[in-house]
């Protein structure tokens, strides 16, 4: 689903109009921007959290030139589910 059928989608849910819907949207998405940057976990209850981990360096393989390149240390998010929202994926 993309952020405009979220958005279309909630307001019509809701009864609010869109601009107001992609305001909170765009609110919400900023705060969990916010943490993440600052290397904090961001929870979304019943739903997941997602967090910061650094990924070690290590030995990859370039298949066009043939060669072994070292991918050096980066940071990635990550998301882990929350147990509400596994047991409704079957």
């Amino acid at each position: 689903m993309t952020k405009k059928e979220t958005i279309a989608k909630v307001a019509k849910q809701t009864g609010l109009e869109r601009k107001a819907v992609e305001d909170v949207y765009n609110a919400i998405f900023g705060l969990l921007k916010e943490e993440l940057q600052q290397g904090k976990d961001a929870r979304v209850y019943d739903f997941g959290t997602f967090k910061v981990v650094t990924r070690k360096a290590r030995k990859g393989n370039n298949p066009k030139a043939r060669v072994q390149v070292v991918i050096p240390e980066r940071k990635a998010v990550v998301f882990k589910v929350a147990k509400e929202l596994k047991g409704l994926i079957k």
